[in-house]
């Protein structure tokens, strides 16, 4: 599934110059006239002028996609992001998505081709990385001056993302593919059982073990656990509970398998955070996404979470700059840390590797500098014909006689 960072902000000049300031960068879609950010920024500030009650009007997504993706043309990143601001609420009324969702539509063009947006948009393509992305700059002031609500709008985008995928034909990586799956067995679960009784039963039969946790519900499937809203709000238990009954819900376990661990396990923890944050110094970032894991620092913690589930993680944190790091959470599975574990050595190797290689070079050119600076102290200095040293200024005073 493709992944969307949303910003909202306030200054639609350094949103626009940021994204137009590249080389490798091109303008493949926009409602509005101009090529410039100074002429861009001017109409969307114009059409914002129609509610002066937002704050910050500024929406720029990012949506990047999966790097086994074949190379996407102007036409199909047109249509999804055309798709995708519509999925979002941009157009003149909200798209019913649990009606997309079950339709499971797949086609060719846009989506909501039959529909218009109803605000300023423009559509920039990077080339300047390895992962094909598209930039997203809207105003969240409709033409009519109503206001486009921002209410659980990362959840609503990963439902967006979802449809536009399954319509679209894009890959997934295989943790999104997991958790589409679970969904599935879920969807089934729901429309087979009366309640929760029974969803326990046939969940079980489908290899998915169900946790009940204060208030909330956990999913157990294929050696990872996912809280209810990390798939979406119809897989919470507020949401499982408006469709099945009470029933049977009072004998589920409360709590997931608790993961044991000791001081020995502290110690390899610390080692393994010490290449996290090495890996970021040397990225010289304070944030780094890799394949199945992700790394957040800042001043006061660092975090370590799983990319197709963020509930997983590892978090630490630091109360004072002079006291060491302490682990403030650990919520990985025996599975996943035998992973995290096992990629975290080749990281390390990797690293080991880089430093001995970087130390080699930073050697050799030490001893060049040497040897220039011994060849220049061996040439003798430049003398006058008559053997007299020639001055500072390069000439030869003499005194001349009366």
């Amino acid at each position: 599934m493709p992944v969307a960072k949303q910003i909202k902000g306030s200054d639609f000049y350094r949103c626009i110059s940021y994204l137009l300031d590249r080389e490798e960068k091109e303008i493949i879609e926009s409602n509005l006239s101009g090529k410039t950010a100074i002429a861009l920024s001017n109409k969307f500030e114009l059409c914002c002028q129609l509610n002066g009650r937002m704050r910050k009007p500024v929406y720029h997504a990012t949506i990047s996609f999966n790097p086994n993706e074949s190379e996407l043309d102007n036409k199909r990143l047109k249509a999804i992001a055309y798709d995708y601001l519509h999925g979002m609420g941009f157009g003149e009324e909200e798209p019913d998505l649990d009606k997309l969702e079950k339709e499971k539509r797949k086609g060719e063009g846009r989506m909501f081709a039959k529909e218009s947006l109803a605000v300023p948009y423009v559509v920039v393509k990077h080339n300047d990385t390895e992962h094909q992305h598209i930039h997203i700059v809207a105003g969240r002031v409709r033409y009519d001056g109503s206001c486009v609500s921002s209410y659980w709008d990362y959840r609503k985008s990963e439902r967006v993302l979802r449809i536009l995928e399954n319509y679209h034909g894009l890959s997934s990586p295989e943790g999104t593919e997991v958790l589409q799956e679970l969904r599935d067995i879920l969807d089934r679960g729901k429309e087979q059982c009366k309640d929760f009784k029974e969803l326990d039963l046939a969940l079980n039969q489908e290899g998915v073990k169900v946790y009940k946790k204060k208030s909330g519900i956990v999913y157990g499937y294929k050696n990872s656990h996912y809280k209810g809203n990390t798939l979406g709000a119809k897989y919470t238990l507020q949401g499982m509970n408006k469709v099945l009954d009470i029933k049977g819900l009072e004998d589920y376990q409360t709590t997931t398998p608790n993961f044991e661990f000791d001081d020995e396990f502290i110690k390899r923890l610390e080692q393994y955070r010490n290449t996290m944050e090495q890996l970021l110094k040397n990225q010289d970032t304070e944030s780094y996404r890799g394949d199945y894991y992700a790394i957040k620092r800042s001043k006061k913690s660092l975090v370590v979470s799983k990319v197709d589930n963020s509930d997983e993680m590892i978090k630490w944190i630091k109360p004072a700059p002079n006291k060491p790091w302490i682990l403030n959470n650990f919520r990985f599975t025996r599975d996943t840390y035998d992973d995290f574990e096992e990629k975290t050595k080749r990281v390390k190797n990797t690293l080991e590797v880089q430093e001995k290689e970087r130390v080699k070079q930073l050697e050799t050119v030490k001893k060049q500098q040497e040897i220039q600076k011994k060849l220049v102290e061996q040439i003798p200095s430049p003398q006058s014909p008559s053997g007299t040293t020639t001055t500072n200024s390069g000439t030869n005073r003499r005194r001349r006689g009366r």
